[in-house]
């Protein structure tokens, strides 16, 4: 994954003019400019995910060091309140609009440009394909395209295919490992370990009613 910059941009004139951000206490916008700061550090950017675990309450409590809940909840009460934290309907993670948006034009212009978009839709319906429903996502979503092209650069679509079919060949039916089959583990930090471990697997040909045999999925139908 590409290196991340040790900074990132903070303008004073949006912290100060936030017409939000300024109905709320001292402490609770002290709280959102620590989040902003960890949500720079987290994979996928943007997004309070540590460890490809999306945080709950509690853990974004301890992330901040507030040792007392009534007060947490005072500040968790504004921030949700006023619409400055933002939840991901998919993977129920928190975010900053506004980090996000920076980040996706910086990346836009430097890193992929538009003609990785179709790649990283490619990469999600083909992900939506094979695990055949069991965890619905909309390509178009920004969480997913964020987390799938972070590696674009340094993986061909091939891997991104392969390490889809191998991690749910393995623990599809799995009791325990089938609550992973999403795409914030898939396409987390461990993905290079995945990819390496896919090498040497073999997608598993089917045979079609007629009785010809054919892919699993076919993905280079998806890319059209």
């Amino acid at each position: 994954m590409k290196e991340r910059d040790e900074y990132f941009q903070f303008f004073p004139d949006a912290w100060l003019g936030d017409e939000k951000l300024s109905l709320c206490r001292f402490s609770t916008k002290g709280a959102w400019i620590d989040l902003i700061c960890h949500m720079h550090k987290c994979d996928p950017y943007g997004y309070l995910i540590v460890n490809d675990v999306v945080l709950e309450k509690k853990d974004i409590m301890k992330m901040i060091n507030c040792h007392n809940e009534s007060h947490f909840n005072i500040i968790w009460g504004e921030l949700l309140k006023f619409g400055i934290i933002k939840q991901d309907k998919n993977s129920k993670a928190f975010y900053s609009k506004r980090l996000l948006n920076e980040y996706n034009k910086k990346v836009s212009n430097f890193d992929y440009g538009l003609d990785r978009v179709g790649d990283c839709l490619s990469i999600l319906k083909y992900f939506n394909t094979t695990v055949k429903g069991n965890y619905n996502i909309d390509p178009q979503n920004k969480f997913f395209q964020n987390l799938v092209h972070s590696w674009l650069s340094e993986y061909e679509l091939e891997d991104f295919y392969k390490v889809i079919e191998y991690l749910y060949s393995k623990w599809d039916g799995n009791e325990t490992m089938s609550q992973h089959i999403v795409p914030t583990v898939f396409f987390g930090k461990k993905f290079p370990k995945y990819v390496a471990e896919s090498s040497m697997f073999k997608i598993k040909k089917k045979k079609s009613k007629k009785g010809s045999v054919e892919g699993s999925i076919g993905y280079k139908n998806l890319k059209e």
